[in-house]
């Protein structure tokens, strides 16, 4: 959630954050919509890391579509499917496509 951002019910809310932390830079966009108990959202990453091994420049783009929905006070039921795609900047080009998914829950006191 964007920060200062308020979640109200049938409300959209946006972000974007940024950083540089090391010789990284990572953009992150969002945005999620709230419908009673559930929230609908889609995400989108892109960071360029400096590489340990050989000193140039990798890249990694992240897709995620994901949605919520509240069973109660405190407790949730979550799930994403997300695409992903990493280049590597060096000579070993050892880039990385995928699809990865995930489904978890929420207890909050």
């Amino acid at each position: 959630m964007a920060d200062g951002a308020e979640a109200r019910p049938d409300h959209p809310i946006t972000g974007f954050n940024g950083y540089t932390v090391d010789k990284a830079r990572v953009y992150d966009l969002g945005v999620t919509y709230n419908i009673d108990a559930i929230t609908v959202g889609l995400d989108w990453s892109h960071g360029d890391y400096n590489d340990f091994n050989d000193g140039k420049e990798d890249e990694l783009d992240d897709v995620a579509l994901g949605a919520s929905y509240a069973l109660g006070p405190g407790v949730s039921l979550a799930a994403f499917i997300g695409w992903f795609n990493y280049n590597d900047g060096g000579t070993l080009h050892d880039d990385n496509t995928g699809w990865q998914a995930g489904v978890g829950t929420g207890i909050n006191f």
